[in-house]
Parts: C-alpha cells; structure tokens; sequence
C-alpha cells in the first residue's frame, strides 16, 4: 500500500500555546517564558540539510508539493510504499532539555497505513525515542510511551478521514522529573491521550515526522 502525507511543523518553548507542524512560512524564536522555538511552513520549497528542517530519510520519498495545501503555497509530501519509512527531521535543542515542549502539526492522510505506524517521534539528540504518536489501520491516532517497554498512554482518537486536513498537538513536560514527565495528545483541540506519571531516561531535543516506522 502507498502512504502519502502532507505536513507542516512550529515547535513551541515555555508558550501557552501548543506549537507544532505548519504548512507555510518559516520562523523561529525563543524565551524563557514563551514564543516560537522554532517552525517550518515549508515556504522556501527547500528540502536541503538544515535549511528549513534537519534531514529526511527513508526508502519513501519526501517532496514539497503546491497541491494539496493547507495554506501557503507549499507542504511536505512524505510517501512510503511497501516497507519503506519517509521522513523529516529537526533538532531543536543543542542537549537534552525537560522542557516544557509544544509541537503542532498538520496532517492530511491519503491512505491508511497496513499497520500501525509512528507519525511523530520525540527523541533524545542521541535518537532514542522517549514519547511517540502513532496512525493506525483504521485511521486514529495514538500516544506512545517509547520509553523502555513501548506501552499505549490513554485512548485512541477519533478515526480520521482520508483527504482532510487536521492540527495534531502534542505536550511534552518533564520540569517534575524524569519519572513524572507530562504529555498531552490532542487532535483540532480536543485531548484525547494524556498522562503526568510517564518515566523518562531522559530527555529530549530532536523530532521526527512523517512515516517514521514502515
């Protein structure tokens, strides 16, 4: 089965608000206390190392499409056929930071996965997953503890529809603590997965999105 996404990223440092994937202009900033981290809207039509994201990678292919878009002019296509992953990449954070994170992310879907997928990776700078969101055969979306034992936080979402375009939002908090690191899932506002009791070895600095696992 072929895979195909359009995507968009803005990541968010101490906001009040959620950051994530954008599908237009490129900005970053960041405060101690809020404001933009870092964002990729894809508007520089460029997919070269650490222009407007860090790399791709997979056996897929990753393009930058004017059709179809959310808003702008430009999205990132990733598209994996049979077993291969496609995906992007960004490494936010020189080291390991607790946080806390604000990722958003827009996500229309073609087709449906043969199984269950990663769709946004955090990770450590080193590439260790720590906590994940996942597509499944069905359309909804899952948060993933990927630390040590892989285990599901919460429920799935609502099924998504092929072809519509939806903000996934995910929080990541571990100013309490490695053993009680904060995450919050939601799909266009709505929370459907979270948890305050996720133990972390440590934890992150990098993102990957796309098909990450195939």
């Amino acid at each position: 089965m072929k895979n195909s996404f359009g995507f968009f990223l803005r990541i968010f440092f101490w906001s009040v608000l959620f950051g994530g994937f954008l599908l237009y202009g490129v900005s970053a900033s960041a405060a101690t206390n809020q404001g933009s981290l870092w964002s990729s809207w894809f508007e520089l039509n460029s997919l070269t190392n650490d222009v407007e994201i860090g790399t791709t990678g997979g056996g897929g292919t990753e393009t930058i499409v004017t059709s179809p878009v959310r808003s702008g002019t430009y999205a990132l296509q990733t598209t994996s056929v049979a077993s291969n992953s496609s995906w992007a990449q960004y490494q936010f954070a020189a080291a390991n930071s607790n946080g806390p994170f604000y990722f958003r992310y827009y996500l229309r879907i073609a087709d449906y996965p043969d199984t269950t997928e990663d769709l946004i990776v955090l990770e450590t700078t080193g590439g260790t997953n720590r906590i994940g969101i996942r597509l499944t055969t069905t359309g909804t979306l899952q948060l993933f503890d990927l630390d040590g034992t892989v285990t599901q936080i919460g429920s799935d979402s609502s099924a998504l529809s092929l072809d519509t375009w939806y903000r996934i939002e995910l929080k990541y908090d571990a100013t309490a603590g490695l053993s009680a690191v904060s995450v919050d899932a939601r799909l266009n506002g709505t929370s459907f997965a979270s948890s305050s009791a996720i133990t972390n070895g440590s934890s992150i600095g990098r993102v990957t999105w796309g098909m990450v696992t195939a």
